[in-house]
């Protein structure tokens, strides 16, 4: 078994408020992203169980 090497604790630089803002409005729009194309999934397996003659 080998050891890990360890990351040295140093905490990460702060962000700025700018920053920090940036990455929340980005992780926001992934999560309509996501949500959307889930979204679209469960209507297409709908489409697709309503209407056999419809599967590809």
């Amino acid at each position: 078994m080998t050891k890990r090497k360890r990351l040295d604790p140093e905490p990460c630089p702060a962000l700025s408020p700018r920053a920090e803002a940036a990455i929340m409005r980005l992780a926001e729009l992934l999560g309509r992203q996501i949500a959307r194309e889930l979204h679209e999934e469960q209507n297409r397996q709908r489409e697709q169980k309503d209407d056999p003659a419809r599967q590809p």
